[in-house]
C-alpha cells in the first residue's frame, strides 16, 4: 500500500503509476540566496528537463519535495528512497 499525494486512504501498489525522474531548476545555491558563492561552472543550473542519470531505468512512483526545498526524495517502485 502507498499514499498518493493528497490521499486520505492508501491505495494498493497495483494501482501505482510508474515513471522516470526528470530534473529542471537551480543547482547554484548562491543565485537563490543559499550557501556560499561557488564556481558557477561547477554547478550549472538545469534550464530544460533532464534525466537523472543515476536513476535511469529505476521505476519511480513518488517524488517528495517543495517549491522552497533544497532537496527532494524519490521513491522507487521497490520502496528504495
Amino acid at each position: 500500500f502507498f499514499f498518493p499525494p493528497g490521499a486520505r486512504t492508501p491505495r494498493h501498489a497495483s494501482t501505482m503509476v510508474v515513471g522516470e525522474l526528470l530534473f529542471t531548476g537551480m543547482t547554484d545555491w548562491k543565485q537563490v540566496g543559499r550557501g556560499k558563492p561557488t564556481d558557477e561552472s561547477a554547478t550549472p543550473n538545469v534550464m530544460e528537463p533532464s534525466r537523472v542519470s543515476v536513476l535511469k531505468g529505476v521505476p519511480i512512483v513518488a517524488v517528495c519535495g517543495g517549491p522552497s526545498a533544497a532537496h527532494c526524495v524519490a521513491i522507487a517502485e521497490d520502496g528504495r528512497a
